[in-house]
């Protein structure tokens, strides 16, 4: 638990939150949203895919590094928006995805491990992630954290946010993201509570 714990607070220590407040941003000017990760990162890639689908229409994860993911990000342009997991032992799809996203002037969030991985080249936002793990396993504990509070809020807790005002708000897309990104909401008592 005391590692648990450690891995969280250095995965949040390496981020700034003007960091999490622009990639919530991206993610919701973004037409579509590809999300891809692959070997240990396709939990963390089809969690994160599944959440911000419950709320945004135009979400699409790939989690098997075959041709279908570089099909599904073929038509993708600059309005739109990749996010790419890799760790070090960078997969070489993660790799060929974020550089097919870069040549298509996409959007480009990449969490990984550190600011020289070759996917984070030319990315707009790099959040990176302590995956350190007792075992020669990573742990995604950090990463998977990130996107957890999203979708658990009830309905009654939705209800609490007043939705004038705030430009990020709508009622396809209520998530934890957007109301962090606004600063009308990011003061209220809930979303402290919530982080």
């Amino acid at each position: 638990l005391q590692l648990a714990m450690e891995t969280l607070q250095e995965t949040y220590r390496k981020n700034r939150p003007e960091k999490f407040e622009r990639a919530a941003q991206l993610l919701l000017q973004s037409e579509h949203i590809f999300i891809s990760g692959f070997r240990g990162f396709s939990g963390s890639a089809r969690y994160m895919g599944v959440l911000l689908s419950q709320y945004i229409n135009r979400v699409t994860y790939y989690c098997d590094a075959d041709t279908r993911c570089v099909e599904g990000l073929i038509d993708y342009g600059s309005q739109d928006c990749v996010v790419v997991f890799g760790a070090e032992r960078y997969s070489r799809m993660s790799c060929v995805l974020a550089q097919i996203a870069r040549d298509a002037h996409c959007r480009l969030i990449v969490i990984t491990d550190k600011l020289t991985a070759p996917l984070a080249v030319g990315a707009d936002i790099v959040l990176l992630a302590d995956f350190t793990s007792p075992t020669a396993v990573n742990s995604y504990l950090g990463v998977n954290f990130w996107w957890r509070p999203s979708p658990s809020r009830s309905a009654a807790s939705w209800a609490s946010f007043p939705s004038s005002g705030c430009p990020a708000w709508t009622t396809t897309c209520r998530s934890c993201i957007c109301i962090d990104a606004c600063p009308k909401m990011n003061s209220t008592p809930f979303v402290r509570q919530a982080w």
